[in-house]
C-alpha cells in the first residue's frame, strides 16, 4: 500500500488532548477511528496531543505510525495491570495447585476431597470478585493514574483548548473526567461501543455493575458533549439518560478514501473459486459455529461447491480458546475454510480487495444492535457484495442500503437462513454504477472528522477562559500561512514506542 499524500494543514493553531488507549502501533479495530479523526482534524486546524499506552501485550502494526500527522505530540505511558501490581506488593508467588485424588477405600477421604473442591470453588469466586473490582471499569484500569499524570504534564508544556476521550477502553473517560475537573476545559467523550450493557463486556457481579453504572453516570454528566457512533446507541443512551438530549450526538465510523485508493489486492484462490473473506475476531456471543454449519449444509446440498468456494478468516485464529481450524474440522468444513491468522491493517485491506465477497458476522442477544464494526465501512469502500449476518433491525443493514452495496443477509444464529443468503451471494454481480460510488463516498471519514471539528469549534468558542477568547478572535480573523506555535514531536523521533 502506498503512503498517503499529505495535505496542507490549515493555519489556525488549536490543540486538543486526545486520550485513547488504542493508538498506533496498537492494531485494534478502535485504533482506526481515532487515527482517522486525528489525520483529518489536522486539516481543519486541530492538532493532537495524544495520551496513550505503551503497546503492552497488544497486537502491533508499526506501519500505522506513518499515518500519524507530523504535528502530533505523543505521550506514551508505562502501566501495570492492577492485579499484577497487588500480587507484587503482597509478595505473592504462583504455586501449582496439586491435583486431588479420591481414595476409594475410605469414604472420609472422599468427603475431605469434596470439601477441598468446594473450598477451591469458593476461593476461585473470591479471586474473580477481587480481580473484577481491580479491573473496574476495564482490564486496562492500571493505566489511569499514569495517564492522568502524563496529561497534566502535557498541559503544562503545551496550551490545550479541548479534551477528547474515546473508548473502549472506558478507563480513557475516567482519565478525561479527572483532567476536566482540574482544568475545566471543554470535554468530548466518544463512545465507540456502549459502556454499561455492552454484551461483549458484561460484568459478572452485581456490585461491580453498580460501580460501573456510577462511573458511567459521572462521565455522562460532566462531559460537555457525548458522541456515539450509531443512531441506535444514541437512542439507547437517551432512553436511560433523557436529560442528555441537548449534548448527545451521533458521528458514524467511516473509511479513509485516500488509503483505499492505493490498496493492491491479494487473491487467496483461483478466479474459478468464490472467495469469501471475513476480517476480525470471534469472541463472546460472536461465534463461527453457525456459518460453519451453514457452509456444511450448503455443500451437502450442492457437493460441487466444495470445489468452487473458500472462506478465508483473517484475524485471531481461535475462538474461546479453541483453534478455528479445529472447529472447522469438527464441523466438516476444513477443506473450504482457510485460517490465516492476524495480519497488519494494510494486509487485511489487501485481502478484502482481492475477495469476491466479504462477510460481516454479528451476534444475537440484548444490545447487540448498538454496535457497527468499523470494518463494515472498509467493506463499503471495497465495493464488494457483503454477507451480513445480523439481526433484521441492525443499523448495519441501513448502512448497506444507503451505500447501495449488494448484500445478502440473515440472522447470525439461523443456519438455514445463512445457507440461503450465502447461496444467493455467490450468484450476484459485484459491479457498481456511478450512483453507488457516490453513495459509498458519503462514508469517507473526512466527512465524519468535519462533524467532530464542528463540535470542537462550538465548544471552544463558548469557552470563557482567556485562551477561549483568543481562539474566538482567531476564528474570525485568520491569517494564512501562520505556523503553529506549539512544539512538534514527530512520530519517528524520541517518543516513538518500542514494540515487543
Amino acid at each position: 500500500m502506498l503512503p498517503t499524500t499529505p495535505q496542507p494543514i490549515t493555519s489556525i493553531s488549536r490543540r486538543f488532548l486526545c486520550i485513547a488507549y488504542a493508538f498506533p502501533p496498537i492494531n485494534r479495530s478502535g485504533t482506526f477511528r481515532t487515527l482517522g479523526f486525528i489525520k483529518h482534524l489536522a486539516h481543519s486546524g486541530w492538532l493532537a496531543n495524544v495520551i496513550t499506552a505503551e503497546p503492552k501485550d497488544e497486537p502491533v502494526d508499526d506501519r500505522l505510525i506513518s499515518q500519524i500527522p507530523g504535528e502530533t505530540i505523543i505521550h506514551r505511558v508505562r502501566w501495570e495491570d492492577r492485579v499484577e501490581t497487588l500480587k507484587r506488593l503482597l509478595g505473592f508467588r504462583r504455586t501449582r495447585i496439586k491435583d486431588f485424588h479420591t481414595n476409594d477405600r475410605e469414604l472420609s477421604d472422599s468427603i475431605q476431597e469434596n470439601n477441598k473442591i468446594i473450598s477451591r470453588s469458593f476461593a476461585s469466586l473470591i479471586k474473580d470478585w477481587g480481580t473484577g473490582l481491580l479491573h473496574l471499569p476495564d482490564s486496562r484500569s492500571g493505566w489511569i493514574l499514569p495517564a492522568i499524570s502524563s496529561a497534566k504534564e502535557a498541559i503544562k508544556h503545551c496550551p490545550i483548548d479541548l479534551i477528547y476521550s474515546t473508548s473502549p477502553y472506558a478507563s480513557a473517560h475516567l482519565i478525561a473526567l479527572e483532567i476536566k475537573r482540574q482544568t475545566t476545559l471543554p470535554w468530548i467523550a466518544d463512545f465507540r461501543d456502549p459502556w454499561c450493557g455492552n454484551p461483549f463486556a458484561n460484568k459478572q457481579f452485581q456490585f461491580h455493575r453498580l460501580i460501573e453504572k456510577r462511573m458511567e453516570r459521572k462521565v455522562l454528566e460532566n462531559a460537555d458533549r457525548i458522541v456515539v457512533n450509531t443512531p441506535a446507541a444514541q437512542e439507547n443512551l437517551l432512553s436511560r439518560y433523557p436529560r442528555l438530549q441537548h449534548k448527545c450526538v451521533t458521528i458514524l465510523n467511516g473509511f479513509d478514501a485516500d488509503i483505499m485508493g492505493h490498496v493492491t489486492p491479494i487473491r487467496t484462490t483461483s478466479t474459478e473459486i468464490f472467495s469469501l473473506i471475513h476480517c476480525g475476531q470471534f469472541y463472546g456471543p460472536r461465534s463461527p459455529m453457525p456459518i460453519f454449519k451453514a457452509i456444511h449444509a450448503l455443500i451437502q446440498r450442492k457437493p460441487e461447491l466444495a470445489r468452487r468456494f473458500k472462506l478465508t478468516l483473517v484475524g485471531s485464529a481461535r475462538y474461546d480458546g479453541t483453534p478455528l481450524a479445529v472447529i472447522a474440522k469438527e464441523l466438516g468444513v476444513d477443506s473450504v475454510v482457510d485460517v490465516i491468522g492476524t495480519k497488519s491493517h494494510s494486509e487485511s485491506l489487501r485481502y478484502m480487495a482481492g475477495a469476491d465477497g466479504l462477510a460481516l458476522i454479528g451476534s444475537t442477544g440484548a444490545s447487540t444492535n448498538l454496535q457497527i464494526p468499523n470494518k463494515l465501512f472498509e467493506y463499503l469502500a471495497m465495493r464488494k457484495p457483503v454477507l451480513a449476518l445480523t439481526s433484521d433491525n441492525h443499523p448495519a443493514i441501513d448502512i448497506l442500503r444507503r451505500a447501495k452495496v449488494t448484500f445478502a443477509s440473515s440472522r447470525p444464529d439461523d443456519v438455514h437462513g445463512i445457507t440461503t443468503a450465502l447461496d444467493s451471494l455467490m450468484h450476484v454481480s459485484s459491479e457498481h454504477n456511478d450512483e453507488a460510488k457516490a453513495a459509498i463516498g458519503q462514508f469517507d471519514r473526512k466527512h465524519r472528522a468535519q462533524e467532530l471539528a464542528d463540535l470542537f469549534n462550538q465548544l471552544v468558542t463558548k469557552n470563557e477562559t482567556p485562551r477561549g477568547r483568543v481562539l474566538r478572535q482567531a476564528s474570525t480573523t485568520v491569517t494564512p500561512n501562520i505556523r503553529a506555535k506549539h512544539p512538534i514531536v514527530r512520530p519517528d523521533e524520541s517518543q516513538t514506542p518500542t514494540t515487543s
